[in-house]
C-alpha cells in the first residue's frame, strides 16, 4: 500500500499549477478576440452614422424649396453628423449626382470609427478606420398637371 499512495502523490504533484498555465495560454486569445469584436462594432456603428447622415442630407436637399438645395443638404447633413457622430465624422461634402446629370444630389460623409481603445489616445489613433459614405438622389420637383 505504500507505493501507491506515493503514486497518487506524485499525480497530485504534476497537475499544480495547470491552470495557471492554461489561463496564461488562453486569456491573452480571449482578450484580443473580444478587442477585435469591439472594433468590428465601433466601425459598423460609425459606417452606419455617415450613412445616415448623408441620407438626411439628401432628402433635405431633394425635397428643399430654397435657393440653393445643395446647401441645404449639406447644412442638414454636418447637423446630422455633429448631433450623433460627433467629432469622429470630419468631411461632408456636397455635389451633383454621379449617376445622372442634374438636377440631383450626392453628399458623401467621412471620418473615422471611434477611438479603439479610448484610454490611451496616442495608441487608439493607429486603430481608427477611415470610413466613407455616399449616398445621391435626384432633385423632387412638382407641377401642376
Amino acid at each position: 500500500m505504500g507505493g501507491r499512495r506515493w503514486v497518487t502523490a506524485l499525480r497530485a504533484d504534476r497537475d499544480e499549477g495547470v491552470t495557471s498555465l492554461e489561463i496564461l495560454i488562453v486569456f491573452p486569445f480571449v482578450f484580443f478576440f473580444t478587442l477585435f469584436v469591439l472594433f468590428v462594432c465601433e466601425y459598423e456603428y460609425s459606417s452606419q452614422v455617415a450613412l445616415a447622415a448623408a441620407e438626411q442630407g439628401v432628402r433635405v436637399a431633394s425635397q428643399s424649396t430654397g435657393p440653393d438645395p445643395m446647401q441645404d443638404g449639406y447644412d442638414a447633413a454636418d447637423a446630422y453628423k455633429t448631433a450623433v457622430g460627433g467629432s469622429f465624422m470630419t468631411t461632408v461634402s456636397a455635389g451633383p449626382p454621379i449617376y445622372a446629370k442634374p438636377p440631383g444630389f450626392t453628399i458623401t460623409v467621412s471620418g473615422y470609427s471611434s477611438p479603439f481603445l479610448i484610454a490611451f489616445p496616442g495608441i487608439s489613433d493607429h486603430f481608427r478606420a477611415h470610413i466613407s459614405q455616399t449616398a445621391s438622389a435626384l432633385s423632387e420637383t412638382f407641377s401642376h398637371g
